[in-house]
């Protein structure tokens, strides 16, 4: 309402607002955009909360940021934020690595996380396993996936495409 005024520094006052034009800058896959706009949000002094480093490390992600992910999820982890990474951070963060072609360091974060991997951390990890072709980590998170939910036979589909199958 207040942008409609011409007065967007009163519309930009709260975390609330702020996470909207993160995430939407973030689903636009405008990675530059939505860190500057985090940057100013730092600086502003507005309240960072988990959906602001989830649209965040998502964009990342998405955009080919992997080194200003790496840093923001390091600072979150070290507690800069006043909270610590929660299974959608660790779900964004090894997406960002699989993504970036790290996968040994996707896997060494899946591995250290305080809780159990959940299906989408493992088709984070299937797709850019698959992407960058390889095979034995593609069949073990297609393995680890099937054991989470046994019904979806998509997995070995998407395991077998990348067999030459």
């Amino acid at each position: 309402m207040y942008g409609k005024c011409g007065r967007i520094e009163e519309e930009l006052a709260n975390t609330f607002t702020w996470n909207a034009l993160i995430k939407r800058l973030a689903l636009a896959k405008y990675g530059k955009e939505t860190i500057r706009w985090f940057e100013r949000m730092e600086q502003e002094g507005i309240r960072i909360d988990e959906v602001t480093l989830v649209a965040v490390l998502s964009a990342c992600s998405h955009t080919g940021l992997a080194d200003i992910g790496r840093q923001i999820f390091r600072s979150l982890s070290d507690g800069k934020y006043g909270f610590f990474p929660g299974v959608k951070h660790y779900t964004c963060m090894i997406d960002l690595l699989a993504r970036s072609g790290c996968l040994e360091d996707a896997l060494k974060c899946l591995k250290e996380m305080p809780f159990e991997p959940t299906i989408t951390i493992w088709g984070s990890l299937l797709g850019g396993a698959k992407s960058q072709g390889n095979l034995e980590l593609s069949e073990f998170a297609a393995w680890k996936l099937g054991e989470l939910d046994p019904g979806n036979s998509g997995y070995y589909v998407l395991l077998s495409r990348n067999c030459g199958g």
